[in-house]
């Protein structure tokens, strides 16, 4: 049994996390101006901060048991991720790896796992990704994933 401990974010909630801070921000300075107190902006900016920090980065531990990868979240308080189903090793068909240490896609016949794995806790995610390598498991990055779907000619 091998376990893979992985700092996880997914684009969507940082795309709306960047989205709505800048009209936070307006929000937070406006409040500020009201109550004439610079300590409340720079307190509210950092809460705006941590929350979307917390929003979203998640952390994902893949168990490896008889060839089969288990995927467990890290429960948190609030935003939690949805679970993903376990799969076999034997079923992956295709890992979608940017620059060698980013995994983003798992991809079997029936479904695709969007891993998405940050900076942080990087080793774990490059060791995840040599133990799949190891098994004969197809690799791509994002942009051959493009190309075999017709978007770039």
């Amino acid at each position: 049994m091998q376990e893979y401990n992985i700092t996880i974010f997914r684009q969507s909630r940082v795309v709306l996390s960047l989205f709505l801070l800048p009209i936070l921000f307006v929000l937070t300075i406006f409040i500020s101006v009201e109550t004439h107190s610079i300590i409340i902006a720079i307190l509210f900016i950092t809460i705006w901060i941590l929350l979307f920090y917390y929003f979203s980065l998640g952390s994902l531990k893949i168990t490896i048991r008889n060839d089969e990868l288990f995927f467990e979240w890290k429960k948190k308080f609030i935003f939690n991720y949805e679970p993903i189903k376990s799969i076999k090793i034997n079923d992956i068909k295709v890992i979608v790896v940017d620059n060698g240490e980013f995994l983003k896609k798992i991809k079997t016949n029936n479904n695709t796992i969007y891993i998405n794995n940050s900076r942080f806790n990087a080793k774990d995610a490059h060791n995840f990704i040599e133990k799949l390598v190891k098994n004969n498991i197809k690799v791509i990055d994002s942009w051959d994933e493009f190309a075999e779907k017709g978007y770039i000619k």
